[in-house]
């Protein structure tokens, strides 16, 4: 089955130049490095899913949307294609998402799961990613699209708010640079899967 995400990346300059040895993509490595990541205190196993962060400090940690969408990225990005959509289904039946709003929450407690109410631009944005990467084209421009509908996209300047909360009230109104570059990428993956 082709990747959809790889077949995106070898389309870029960067990949399709094969005289610059600095840009050549290695998955074996690739997939090397994402093994040690899953058997590292990345990853939590217990849960199956990636943890905020690793400190030699603290044993518990905290799970987000924004490493979970990037874990199903990153499984695609790897040709897993199959592990990647089975890990984008486990988290959109998890409190991660909520199925009303049909938005991502950002954050779960370590001891008990639970949708924090505000929503970030980036977690959507990424949510549009990790649906093209695995082939969800469709679903793709429909969720970019109820994105830019929604309270996170500032129609007037047109570029896309930091948060909002549950009821569509902007949190913070900053733009983050990130946000803005994903944007990028997201609408890039629209318009290029038509």
């Amino acid at each position: 089955m082709k990747n959809p995400l790889q077949d995106k990346l070898s389309k870029s300059y960067f990949i399709e130049n094969k005289k610059s040895k600095i840009f050549q993509i290695n998955i074996n490595k690739a997939k090397e490095f994402y093994g040690r990541l899953i058997d590292s205190p990345f990853y939590n196993k217990e849960r199956g899913l990636w943890n905020e962060e690793f400190s030699q400090r603290s044993g518990a940690n905290y799970f987000y949307s924004t490493d979970q969408l990037l874990g199903v990225i990153a499984l695609a990005s790897i040709g897993e294609n199959n592990k990647a959509k089975e890990f984008y289904c486990n988290i959109i039946d998890s409190p991660f998402y909520d199925r009303k709003e049909g938005l991502w929450g950002q954050f779960q407690g370590y001891k008990k799961l639970l949708l924090y109410p505000t929503r970030y631009s980036t977690d959507q944005l990424l949510g549009v990613i990790a649906l093209a990467s695995i082939g969800e084209n469709n679903k793709a421009k429909e969720f970019y699209e109820r994105i830019v509908s929604s309270s996170l996209y500032d129609k007037e300047v047109k570029f896309f708010n930091h948060s909002m909360d549950e009821n569509q009230k902007i949190i913070q109104i900053a733009k983050d640079t990130a946000d803005q570059l994903f944007g990028v990428i997201a609408l890039t993956i629209c318009k290029n899967n038509k």
